[in-house]
């Protein structure tokens, strides 16, 4: 999925909900298609703890 590549690109936590919104799926997709259910708990497993941007800035934390 192109979708997971531009998260990791932004530093954008990998997750069901952040793939299912950029890629524009339900997240019902992911427990049909095991592959890519597969991929995106892989990626999470190894990605970093990045900060969840979107809620920090919308807590005033992180400035545009």
């Amino acid at each position: 999925m192109r979708q997971l590549n531009g998260l990791i690109k932004a530093m954008e936590s990998i997750n069901f909900n952040s793939v299912a919104v950029d890629a524009g799926i339900g997240k019902a997709t992911f427990y049909t298609n095991p592959e890519i259910c597969e991929r995106v708990e892989s990626l999470r497993e190894q990605q970093p703890q990045v900060p969840n941007t979107k809620s920090n800035q919308a807590k005033g934390k992180i400035k545009d």
